[in-house]
């Protein structure tokens, strides 16, 4: 075919065009992921790869379009499970350990698995055995130092506890804030409530309550009032003795014979305030209550702010009924993506000739296409057995969000089905050992559109060290770059 011998005509220099390309497609393919439609439906992990999928397989035909033939091989599906569950593992890591941390670890365990597979199982050559090892060395210190300036700068940068509490106040709505009493104010910083005696917003039984009591009031007046001037007795100086009088009941003020007087405004005073104290203990009974319902009508509003007011908390994960530090279980997930990834295109390797290289796309596509399939029908699988139905199983399964992220989906695996034919190719006339290394230079084109596009490195100090630990790659790059034997 007219590619392929153009392909071979051109040696290295193709095979790090190629590398250059991997790195581009694998940069820039999370940057459709931080828009704001996405964020905002919080889509489960498995959602987001298969927008991955089916890019993948989609775009993995138009390599037909450069002369290629169809060719398929079962060797991509075994690549395609690989890529499937690592794809899936490395997202696990970012929401539980970080991007930073996350991909620092799997670029550098994905380079040195690499550099095992070609040296020591398929022995391929090199210039210099020292060489490589210097390079590889150079590459995994400037991952380090990207990710370590990176996730430095993303914790300076994190609001304080309190800013968070009050951010996550201000997004509640009236009805959650009605929980809050009224009148307290912020403290000193701003942010802290000083409490002030509970007030809280009557139900519509308790306000039924409140105007009965005003009306017993008022009719306790009128009563005390009539039945004083009818005995001679001025209302606004003296009437019968409450000694005796059961202020549970305002009717016996009416029997009351006592002899004894005490002053009208006091007698009324002293039943108004025993209103006011049943009412705030009733109130009080109701606390619990009136807060739980609350919590349930806006529970979808205010999951995320709760999430992030307890991060702190809930820094444990289970599993296997194993409590485990949730940041090392996602480090885990990081350094499992890291070990397939630096594996998936092994199953290349070991096919036909005829199979490798550009051929070996659309095999790797319909291996991905084959493993997402699988891992639905094992959730659905898994739901069903605990919903006890198929239906109510199939109704459980996390939302694909077509309306919302279908653009930035589709835009994300594009990217990545870029970069993956240029991994491909790359791996294919470099190596395992180099080409694969190469490409896991994606961090420095992901960094360079954290400090210009989403600000996500902020700091001169901060910048200047990522800046720094770029360079200790690139030279790594250089080294190896020089070290393929044709």
């Amino acid at each position: 075919m007219i590619i392929d011998s153009t392909i071979e005509s051109c040696g290295n220099w193709c095979g790090l065009v190629a590398a250059f390309i991997g790195c581009i497609g694998f940069g820039t393919f999370g940057a459709p992921l931080k828009a704001e439609a996405v964020d905002r439906v919080n889509a489960d992990p498995f959602v987001l790869q298969t927008y991955k999928s089916t890019m993948c397989f989609l775009t993995s035909w138009l390599v037909l379009l450069l002369g290629v033939e169809f060719n398929f091989t079962p060797y991509g599906i075994i690549s395609g499970l690989m890529w499937v569950t690592g794809g899936f593992c490395g997202i696990f890591g970012i929401r539980n350990a970080g991007l930073a941390i996350s991909v620092g670890t799997w670029s550098s365990i994905t380079v040195l698995i690499s550099f095992a597979w070609g040296i020591f199982v398929f022995d391929e050559e090199v210039q210099s055995i020292t060489g490589t090892l210097f390079g590889i060395l150079m590459m995994c210190i400037g991952f380090i130092g990207m990710a370590y300036f990176t996730m430095s700068s993303s914790s300076s940068s994190l609001p304080s506890t309190c800013e968070r509490e009050c951010e996550c106040a201000a997004t509640n709505t009236e009805s959650e804030q009605a929980i809050i009493p009224k009148g307290e104010e912020a403290d000193s910083d701003g942010c802290g409530i000083i409490p002030t005696p509970l007030v809280l917003p009557e139900t519509e039984s308790e306000h039924s309550g409140s105007e009965a009591s005003n009306d017993n009031d008022n009719d306790m007046t009128a009563r005390l009032l009539d039945h004083d001037h009818g005995n001679g007795v001025d209302g606004h100086t003296g009437t019968r003795s409450t000694a005796g009088v059961d202020l549970e009941d305002p009717s016996s003020l009416e029997t009351n014979t006592s002899s004894e007087y005490v002053s009208l405004d006091e007698a009324v005073n002293e039943r108004r305030l025993w209103n006011q104290n049943q009412n705030q203990i009733q109130n009080n009974e109701h606390e619990h209550d009136h807060e739980h319902e609350h919590e349930n009508d806006n529970e979808d509003e205010s999951d995320n702010c709760e999430n992030d007011l307890n991060a702190n908390d809930n820094d444990k994960f289970n599993l296997f009924g194993l409590q485990c530090d949730r940041k090392v279980i996602g480090i885990i997930g990081a350094a499992i993506d890291g070990v397939l990834g630096g594996s998936n295109l092994i199953p290349m390797k070991l096919a036909p000739t005829i199979d490798r290289g550009l051929d070996y796309v659309i095999s790797f596509g319909i291996g991905a296409a084959i493993a997402t399939l699988a891992g639905w029908a094992l959730r659905l699988s898994i739901a069903s057995c605990r919903q006890k139905s198929l239906n109510a199983g199939y109704a459980s399964l996390p939302s694909m969000h077509l309306s919302k992220i279908i653009i930035p989906g589709a835009l994300s695996g594009t990217l990545w089905s870029i970069g993956n034919i240029g991994q491909i190719m790359s791996v294919t006339l470099l190596g395992e050992t180099i080409g694969m290394s190469i490409v896991q230079s994606q961090m420095i084109i992901s960094g360079i559109l954290g400090i210009l596009w989403f600000g996500e490195i902020k700091g001169i100090k901060m910048i200047m060290g990522w800046v720094l630990s770029a360079i200790v790659t690139f030279i790594g790059i250089i080294c190896l770059s020089g070290e393929h034997k044709s």
